[in-house]
């Protein structure tokens, strides 16, 4: 799934979440743990909505073994190859508990400079982007990879009677797998 289709979900979970930090303080609960837990999962959910798409080129002057070359020389592709990719963001670890314990810490701060008088948001927004900011840059990203085949090999050899003779060949599709960081 693209980011695209996880905003409608992001927006409804940061506006239950807003509505529930309204409702519980007008109670008097102290709504930041909860807020910024339900916050930061709710980012956590959305990143995790993203697919990685990918454009591969695969090296020219590469070299290939392979059972068309009796001689046991291997190949070289002549030019570069193309394929394409496709994966998915994970975090691993206590990314998502750091990002949350970060915005739970710029919740509080927020409302001890606005006790003080201080104008609060420009403060909260940049401690919110630092925190997720932060965890987007913890993501890994995998992928699994397909190269096209017909890629032109030559320096096959193949025995023929007292001889080697040259082998056309083209590659055949191919595959693999990559990880990755966002940046």
């Amino acid at each position: 799934m693209p980011l695209s289709s996880g905003h409608p979900t992001l927006k409804s979970e940061l506006e239950t979440a807003y509505y529930i930090a309204r409702d519980d303080g007008a109670e008097g609960v102290d709504v930041i743990p909860r807020l910024a837990s339900d916050v930061g999962n709710a980012v956590h959910k959305y990143m995790e909505t993203a697919l990685v798409s990918t454009d591969i080129t695969t090296p020219g002057t590469q070299t290939s073994a392979a059972a068309a070359s009796t001689s046991g020389t291997p190949g070289t592709y002549t030019s570069p190859g193309t394929g394409t990719g496709t994966g998915i963001i994970s975090f691993t670890g206590d990314n998502v508990s750091t990002m949350i314990g970060e915005i739970e810490t710029a919740y509080y701060k927020a409302r001890d400079d606005g006790a003080e008088g201080i104008d609060v948001i420009p403060g909260l927004a940049a401690d919110m982007k630092a925190a997720i900011h932060k965890f987007a840059l913890t993501a890994k990203v995998e992928t699994e990879v397909v190269v096209n085949p017909g890629q032109v090999i030559t320096g096959y050899m193949a025995i023929a009677g007292t001889t080697t003779v040259p082998v056309p060949a083209t590659s055949l599709v191919g595959a693999g797998s990559g990880e990755g960081a966002l940046s």
